[in-house]
């Protein structure tokens, strides 16, 4: 799979997965963001849903599994985040993209519609804390880069696997995502997390003009009063707020085939009321 490079501090690897029918319209392409301490194979079980219709592409974000970075120096805020992924879809000439990010990846995308709106053809955050505190954020996880540092990424993924995925997943998919999230350097964990312990997207959400869908669990601290209400003021009249009955704040994750067919659905032109008529027993 490609690695290119997309500034002068990063290299990017991604992966393309299509299997539209060879002699139809070009297919659009969907961009998949990975949230803290993952990587591309994060969306995995999202690609068959998604792939028949459209090109897939799936990154790592910088100093994340195969990109890299100089952990060091890299500024891991969200908005030079997005604008690194502006400048791989430059690079690799996919002019715009609807795009999708799960956690601190769905912080990201937003940042990212907001700043870019010429190459946003839709938006979707999973679970994407709007602010750093009280009801803005998705759990309660005070000091990350201390526990990180303290306990290494395996440990701290370990210990809140629980409330991350739920009760409703195996416990063969929970070691899978333990493992997969304590590959992560700690050190690079620790440095994003510090960077973005002040996010704040209240501010940007109003500059958003693709259509866009926020979707949580009732397990998040997304889904109180607030957070609803600042996205229902704030993101104009073409949006979505889903909450989903799951105990778990990753759904991206946790239930992946559901969470790929709602997307398919909304980024297929389906309208808010059709989102929430969708069949969301889990």
């Amino acid at each position: 799979m490609p690695v290119i490079e997309t500034s002068d501090a990063c290299t990017m690897y991604y992966s393309e997965e299509c299997h539209a029918d060879p002699w139809g319209p070009e297919p659009e392409t969907v961009l998949l963001v990975h949230g803290m301490a993952e990587s591309s194979r994060s969306w995995t079980a999202w690609v068959p849903h998604l792939s028949r219709r459209y090109r897939v592409v799936r990154v790592d974000l910088p100093g994340f599994d195969r990109s890299t970075v100089d952990i060091e120096t890299y500024d891991f805020s969200i908005a030079s985040l997005a604008t690194e992924l502006a400048n791989f879809l430059a690079v690799t000439g996919w002019e715009s993209a609807h795009i999708v990010g799960a956690k601190l990846g769905g912080s990201i995308s937003l940042d990212f519609a907001s700043r870019f709106p010429e190459r946003t053809r839709s938006v979707t955050a999973l679970t994407g804390p709007l602010w750093a505190e009280g009801n803005g954020r998705i759990s309660h996880q005070p000091d990350i880069p201390g526990k990180v540092t303290a306990a290494g990424t395996e440990q701290w993924a370990g210990e809140t696997m629980g409330y991350r995925l739920g009760s409703g997943v195996s416990d063969a998919q929970r070691e899978w995502w333990a493992k997969l999230m304590g590959a992560t350097n700690k050190d690079l964990v620790a440095r994003a997390a510090s960077r973005n312990a002040g996010l704040d997207l209240r501010p940007r959400l109003a500059l958003i003009r693709a259509k866009a869908l926020m979707i949580t669990s009732q397990a998040s601290r997304l889904a109180n009063g607030p957070s609803r209400d600042l996205w229902n003021a704030e993101i104009h009249d073409n949006y979505g707020f889903l909450v989903l009955p799951v105990d778990g704040y990753h759904i991206a994750a946790a239930i992946p085939d559901l969470c790929a067919d709602i997307v398919a659905a909304f980024i297929g032109g389906a309208s808010p009321t059709e989102l929430a008529q969708m069949d969301v027993r889990v």
